[in-house]
């Protein structure tokens, strides 16, 4: 990368973190859900990371059940190689399995906390289609979108893997992203004609808007035909089975699973029943999308940091405060001084709609905005409380109205709220940004 990601500047040296940020921390699965945790784990300060991967290549789903059209893998290698900046260690070819690795091991091993985010390895498939094969022209998308990629995906990996050859009417059954991606790299494959298959209208299509536009308005759907279903009320529908393979769950063991056979995890920590094990993605069945695989690594991260920190007698607060993104940009001093004030940066907010509260302002200043110019504000007698209109005429025009004025006032700048809310707000701004300006 031309510019690397870097430690938070604020930070002590690695060797002079205290002990518990050289704690062992595992992950495993290199996808989505893991790289973030991995990331904040180690903008955190933590300097012994290690992602354990089943496969030759990085990146989970995304890597390998994601179209290029879709999300090219050069956007998530960038994820990949600026969480490797900060030093996060990536062994691939390691699986978690009774017979490689197992959460036993690892405690043997000196791990003080684990995060699963292997996802799902086997999709959801009905009995109806039990038997059925690749040759027969049968695939689930975990057979058929993998292959694609590895296709299409140049520096996925040193497969050099052809495009699967599609000929003639393809049936994709479902009406999710998933299904939409199948329709779409069949369609790249040279199938004649695709089919999507669903039980509802339109409206019920769980895809995200883009990718029914991008398969409908280039022509790829021509049609859609509809038929009436009816139910049988003495059959019982079937709940889909979700769960992982038993030798996965004897890897997991002693964690818990749920009746889907899924991990149990609280949704607020990530944490499974065992208190050093952690998990989020698709194995946990809360994240549906990639932006959620990535919230729940997030998300875990900081209670992983919580709970190595309990284990070295350390506590933090329970409010998450994740570190932010730096990069050697940063350290970069872009100060400026005028009229004998130091702004520590030379963006700052106007006296206009941004600057209505001083909480608005916080937020600005949390973001790292450098300066902020207050709206104006008077005395009690001369408050302007109707802030409709943008334009009002001004306290010299006396009571005068129509034509004649002598002054106008944008209503954008000046506050409605008065100067004692002005000036005690902004002396706690200014206690908690003290390098900040505030111009009142």
């Amino acid at each position: 990368m031309s510019i690397p990601q870097i430690r938070n500047p604020s930070l002590p040296p690695p060797e002079k973190m205290s002990e518990a940020y050289s704690a062992k921390i595992a992950l495993f699965g290199a996808g989505p859900a893991s790289i973030s945790c991995a990331s904040f784990l180690a903008r955190l300060g933590y300097s012994d990371i290690t992602i354990f991967e089943k496969q030759e290549y990085v990146g989970g789903l995304s890597t390998s059940e994601i179209p290029q059209f879709r999300l090219p893998y050069d956007v998530v290698n960038f994820e990949i190689e600026l969480m490797k900046d900060l030093g996060v260690k990536i062994i691939c070819g390691k699986s978690l399995s009774v017979n490689e690795m197992t959460l036993s091991t690892l405690k043997e091993k000196g791990y003080k906390a684990a995060f699963i985010g292997i996802g799902l390895p086997e999709p959801n498939k009905d009995a109806i289609f039990q038997g059925l094969t690749q040759d027969q022209g049968f695939y689930t998308s975990k057979d058929f979108l993998p292959l694609v990629a590895k296709g299409s995906k140049a520096g996925m990996c040193a497969c050099h893997s052809p495009l699967p050859s599609i000929r003639g009417v393809v049936i994709v059954l479902g009406a999710g992203d998933t299904a939409f991606d199948c329709a779409t790299s069949a369609l790249r494959c040279g199938a004649r004609r695709v089919f999507i298959v669903f039980r509802k209208g339109f409206v019920n299509i769980r895809a995200v808007p883009e990718e029914v536009e991008v398969t409908v308005s280039g022509g790829h759907a021509t049609a859609l035909q509809t038929g009436r279903q009816s139910e049988t009320p003495q059959k019982k529908r079937k709940e889909k089975k979700k769960g992982i393979e038993n030798f996965l769950k004897e890897a997991l063991s002693p964690i818990k699973f749920n009746r889907w056979g899924l991990p149990e995890v609280d949704p607020e920590t990530m944490q499974t029943s065992e208190a050093w094990v952690f998990a989020g993605g698709d194995v946990v069945g809360l994240a549906n999308t990639t932006v959620e695989s990535v919230n729940d690594g997030k998300q875990a991260s900081w209670y992983i940091h919580k709970y190595v920190q309990s284990q070295y007698g350390a506590s933090v607060s329970a409010k998450p405060e994740l570190p932010l993104f730096y990069t050697p940009i940063d350290l970069v001093d872009i100060s400026v001084e005028m009229a004998g004030l130091k702004f520590i940066n030379p963006f700052g907010l106007a006296s206009a709609t941004p600057a209505t509260s001083t909480s608005m302002i916080r937020r600005a200043f949390e973001a790292g905005w450098g300066f902020a110019l207050t709206k104006t504000f008077s005395l009690d007698k001369d408050i302007v409380t109707n802030v409709s209109p943008r334009i009002i005429r001004g306290t010299t025009s006396g009571p005068m109205y129509g034509p004649g004025q002598s002054s106008f006032l944008n209503i954008e700048l000046i506050s409605e709220k008065t100067a004692a809310y002005w000036c005690q707000s902004v002396t706690e701004l200014k206690a908690d940004f003290p390098d900040n300006v505030s111009v009142i």
